[in-house]
């Protein structure tokens, strides 16, 4: 091998780090990719049962429906409520439905307008509709 190859090979080499190292900096340097906060987000069935526990990082211009959305499954919305999520359904007949709570009280605002704010906790618990 030649002086001129292997010296090649070494100039390419340290470019390309330096081009990863300058990508790494750019990514972690992004305002859009930094975590705002965590919440806590729990989906209990009719008996208490907890289905899904999960705590998630968010970011600036995430909401809850797109927590939802993106971290759990079978996830629909009608109308800003929330009328499907994991196993859960709310039937047509609305004998049952999906309460909201946030931090352990019946969430004033519904799904689709709630505010994420750090270390909330929101809980969507089966509950039958009582008349």
């Amino acid at each position: 091998m030649s002086v001129k190859n292997s010296t090649l090979k070494w100039i390419l080499a340290a470019a390309a780090v330096v081009v990863l190292a300058v990508g790494i900096f750019l990514i972690a340097r992004n305002p859009a990719a930094k975590t705002v906060g965590t919440v806590q987000i729990t989906v209990q069935d009719q008996n208490g049962k907890t289905l899904a526990d999960k705590k998630i990082g968010y970011k600036e211009g995430d909401t809850l429906v797109s927590l939802l959305e993106n971290n759990f499954k079978n996830v629909r919305m009608k109308d800003g409520m929330l009328m499907d999520i994991e196993s859960l359904v709310t039937p047509d007949d609305w004998s049952y439905y999906i309460a909201f709570y946030k931090d352990g009280k019946y969430s004033e605002v519904g799904v689709g307008s709630a505010v994420l704010e750090p270390d909330a906790r929101y809980s969507f618990v089966f509950e039958k509709l009582e008349y």
